[in-house]
């Protein structure tokens, strides 16, 4: 080596390692969550050791990088996006600033729910399902009766009694089968299924059959002009004179309810009776007992409806 360059080298060494130690470069990284926009430092030295850069203590917080400010200015100079209720300069509408939902809304187009489906009646004046034969089908609505095996002279009860009071109800034929024996009356509630009303003394009843016969108290006491397929029968029942009167299609058969003339008696006592239907094999019928069911109107004097 030359000798001006022997003593050059320890100058140039020491100016080389000078540079290195006032001069090192950095790293730079804008701090988000500060409103100064500070800049935290790195050591570009620690990089070099492989341990990572060291930040500015002010821009770390427990160990994390502080989150970023919704506010904060985006690369391309436009603040983040936000809600469109913020964004339009308009608060949000409440919930309670909402009127509520009408209940007409959420169940209108629903059909209420039949008494039938919680106890097998319609109200409280259908036919009662505790008290028919095992024979009889009774309908989900509780007014229809119908036989559809072999059986023959088996009755059913409706829901509701009474022991006073005047009231008009009706039977519609709908079907007859082949058995003999079809009747609609009223009797207690102690009178057998297995017989019409007013077949045996201890039903305390009346009942008018196919056929034309009115039996009362167990005793055959006169006899009509029979019914057919599609007649309205009316029952007026006089329970506080203690007698009953038939119509069939509006026509009284015998005496005038509306005057107290004629009619049939069902006894002397004072005990609950009941409507009471009996049917055959293949026949069916349809009870109204209630004032807007009924076809006719009822006679002066008495209420529309059994119930």
């Amino acid at each position: 080596m030359p000798r001006a360059l022997r003593f050059a080298a320890p100058f140039f060494a020491l100016l080389i390692a000078g540079c290195a130690g006032s001069a090192r470069p950095h790293a730079y990284l804008q701090d988000a969550g500060a409103s100064d926009a500070r800049l935290m430092v790195a050591d570009a030295s620690s990089v070099d050791r492989g341990s990572g850069p060291s930040f500015d203590q002010g821009a770390v917080r427990d160990g994390r990088l502080p989150a970023i400010d919704a506010k904060a200015t985006l690369d391309n100079g436009q603040s983040p996006p936000v809600d469109s209720a913020v964004d339009s300069g308009q608060a949000p509408i409440p919930d309670s600033a909402l009127p509520p939902l009408p209940d007409s809304a959420v169940d209108s187009s629903l059909p209420p729910v039949p008494d039938s489906t919680v106890d097998g009646s319609i109200g409280p004046t259908g036919w009662n399902p505790q008290d028919i034969h095992p024979s009889i089908e009774r309908s989900a609505n509780g007014r229809r009766l119908s036989i559809s095996i072999q059986s023959d002279n088996d009755s059913a009860r409706a829901s509701v009694g009474h022991s006073s009071g005047k009231y008009y109800f009706e039977v519609t034929i709908e079907a007859f089968g082949s058995g003999y024996w079809n009747a609609i009356g009223i009797a207690n509630g102690v009178a057998s299924l297995e017989l019409s009303a007013g077949s045996h003394a201890l039903g305390e009843g009346c009942s008018y059959h196919r056929q034309g016969q009115v039996r009362c108290l167990g005793q055959t006491i006169q006899t009509l002009s029979g019914y057919l397929v599609g007649d309205v029968i009316g029952l007026a029942v006089d329970l506080d004179n203690k007698r009953i009167y038939f119509a069939k299609n509006n026509l009284w058969l015998s005496g005038n309810p509306a005057t107290g003339s004629g009619g049939f008696s069902f006894g002397n006592t004072s005990t609950t009776r009941y409507p009471m239907a009996t049917l055959s094999t293949g026949d069916a019928m349809l009870a109204a007992f209630e004032a807007e069911q009924l076809t006719f109107a009822p006679p002066a004097g008495y209420s529309a409806g059994w119930y």
